[in-house]
């Protein structure tokens, strides 16, 4: 099972089940837990552990992905995506 996990400033950290971490996979996920359009959300970079990402439009109304110290001036917002495989 493949998780991505995002932490929150209101609601601690979230995981959601991806089939891969794909970067269409990923961005649903995102649109599911944080309610932002998809086409606000760029991949700023991905490794085999983690993708950084950018909100260019952070007036959404589902929780605040907390800031890291990736910072992009093009975006008001980045944060890191953890990619995690559980084994049962």
């Amino acid at each position: 099972m493949r998780v991505i996990l995002i932490e929150t400033n209101n609601n601690g950290k979230f995981g959601i089940v991806v089939d891969n971490f794909s970067k269409e996979n990923v961005l649903n996920a995102l649109n599911r837990i944080l309610k932002i359009d998809i086409d606000n959300i760029i991949q700023l970079s991905a490794s085999m552990s983690y993708g950084i990402y950018g909100i260019k439009n952070n007036s959404f109304t589902g929780d605040l992905a907390q800031c890291t110290s990736y910072v992009d001036t093009d975006y008001q917002l980045t944060f890191i995506i953890e990619y995690v495989t559980v084994i049962k």
